[in-house]
């Protein structure tokens, strides 16, 4: 919460790109730091790189898609479906790919992929976001989202929609893995 409170801060300091392969970094380097350290303070820490930096990359890339299709008015709705669909399906392969690494392998291992994918994505992102340039970005505050937000009924909609099913999202990941293991008797 404390990295997407900041993010407008660093759009406007560093710019949009610079952000999101910092974040990339963050992320790469708290999977990294999850595989190899076991002390609790140090688990912690990784663990709040790697989901802030997940959560705020997720943000970022939407940012992204609209700056690269604004204008294009027929093209909108098809490219943020392939978005959500791409989107989607990484959510639901995680979970598979993670259970054949687990099963095979540790957590360990799992989270030396996960950094390996950071570095991945840092190259993909890297060569994608090349000839980006940032625009001037108006100064955002709480007060200002909050106002938006309660002031379309549309935008609040969209919010509290995409609330649920991010919780849906988390549930799953979490229980859906005992749920088959201990009731379905999956191995």
């Amino acid at each position: 919460i404390i990295i997407l409170a900041l993010l407008p801060a660093f759009l406007t300091r560093f710019g949009a790109r610079r952000t999101l392969l910092t974040l990339t970094v963050l992320l790469g380097v708290g999977a990294f730091m999850l595989a190899s350290v076991s002390t609790p303070t140090a688990t912690a820490l990784a663990f709040m790189l790697f989901l802030g930096g997940q959560i705020s990359i997720y943000a970022l890339l939407d940012f992204f898609l609209e700056a690269r299709v604004d204008g294009f008015e027929g093209l909108t709705g098809r490219v943020r479906g392939l978005y959500l669909m791409t989107v989607n399906t990484a959510y639901t392969a995680g979970p598979f790919i993670a259970g054949i690494v687990i099963s095979r392998y540790s957590f360990d291992h799992l989270y030396l992929f996960a950094a390996f994918m950071s570095i991945a994505f840092l190259a993909c992102i890297h060569y994608v976001t090349r000839n980006f340039k940032d625009g001037r970005y108006p100064h955002v505050t709480l007060h200002y989202i909050a106002r938006a937000i309660f002031k379309n009924r549309t935008i609040t909609a969209a919010l509290v929609i995409n609330f649920l099913l991010q919780m849906r999202y988390a549930f799953v990941v979490v229980y859906l893995a005992s749920y088959l293991h201990q009731v379905l008797g999956f191995s």
